[in-house]
């Protein structure tokens, strides 16, 4: 999952009610004060915690119509265009257009206010939002590099902030895929050591940690990374995967011990998004073996459409290849071999069916 899906699953739930009264009230005022922007902008900051990015882009539309010069407005209305693009993502849209948006307007609140940091960690975001959804190699990565531009602007101007540790990590962790991976690799696992040092109880930072050892080929030191995000309350969909129904039973254990009742629906919130995924992976899960039976089907168009679907599918259809291609039936050993190396090129990882992937030269993490 992405570098804001992670964190938003992991911020204070609001409380619904309470913002939708709040929005009420906004409005009301509204009414009686339509040429004050601060009222729309203090309205689309509800919307967007209410999880409505829209709603919120409408109100920044209208307080930048009264006051184009805000760079604070500016630099929200990126974020919710950001937040929208991610949301897009999620439902498997391309997100690219709205990054691009969510970009023009980070550049225009940076324009107005060149101190703020935050709105460069902001941009770097998007970036790689657009960067992982980008198909051209060469043109994602340099996506990922423009990206990485932004969080060392954002450390010179703040070098305490994990957020930039947290974003180059990400930067490099999405260039390693193409390129000179074992280096970037490297450059990604010491931004998120830093993250750890600075924040040693933030349970993304291992989750984050592990991904990138994951991708590298180094199973041991993500089981540990795992771990460690798991026993802190954190998982993600590759950490499910990775424990089986652990991950659940565990943050079963911690709902049902939490007094704290804002904590337990972060939990709670948490737990039904594992699910969601659970339940989508299994479909996933169906469908690859379908289209693996299909690659020695009578029918030309059938194997055809099977193997371009397969490479479609990409990352998550190899484990699967990889044991077909260690099969009985010798055209489906084929075809599978094939296809797994078309799709380790797309993504960039190392996998060879019938082995082992090669181990990365890092270190310990």
């Amino acid at each position: 999952m992405t570098l804001l899906t992670c964190l938003l699953l992991l911020v204070q739930d609001p409380d619904r009610r309470i913002l939708q009264e709040q929005i009420q009230s906004l409005t009301e005022a509204i009414r009686e004060s339509p040429d004050k922007p601060s009222l729309y902008v203090e309205r689309a900051e509800k919307q967007l915690q209410l999880g409505d990015p829209a709603k919120a882009i409408a109100d920044l539309d209208g307080a930048l119509r009264l006051d184009p010069k805000s760079a604070g407005t500016y630099k929200l209305r990126g974020l919710a265009r950001f937040v929208w693009a991610r949301d897009k993502a999620e439902r498997d849209e391309s997100p690219i257009d709205d990054c691009d948006r969510a970009c023009a307007d980070f550049d225009e609140a940076w324009k107005l206010d060149a101190e703020d940091d935050g709105i460069m960690m902001l941009k770097g975001h998007a970036l790689v939002l657009k960067g992982d959804h980008t198909k051209d190699y060469n043109a994602a990565e340099a996506v990922w590099w423009e990206a990485k531009g932004m969080y060392d602007r954002a450390w010179t101007l703040n070098k305490d902030r994990v957020g930039t540790y947290v974003g180059r990590a990400h930067a490099y962790r999405a260039a390693s895929r193409h390129g000179e991976a074992r280096d970037r690799v490297e450059a990604a696992l010491d931004n998120v050591a830093v993250a750890i040092k600075l924040e040693p109880e933030e349970g993304t930072h291992y989750l984050l940690r592990a991904s990138i050892h994951r991708e590298a080929g180094d199973d041991r030191k993500a089981a540990a990374d795992y771990e460690k995000a798991l026993a802190l309350g954190c998982a993600d969909v590759a950490s499910m995967t990775h424990f089986g129904g652990k991950a659940k039973a565990v943050l079963d254990e911690k709902i049902a011990a939490e007094k704290n009742e804002t904590v337990a629906r972060r939990l709670k919130r948490l737990r039904q998004r594992l699910a969601d995924v659970e339940r989508k992976a299994g479909t996933l899960a169906t469908e690859i073996g379908q289209l693996i039976e299909a690659l020695s089907d009578d029918s030309i168009e059938k194997r055809d459409e099977a193997r371009v679907k397969l490479v479609t599918i990409g990352e998550a259809a190899l484990p699967a290849l990889e044991k077909a291609a260690a099969g009985d039936s010798a055209e489906v050993r084929a075809h599978a071999r094939a296809i797994a190396a078309s799709s380790a090129g797309r993504s960039g990882i190392d996998h060879r069916c019938g082995e082992s992937p090669s181990p990365p030269g890092g270190r310990e993490g």
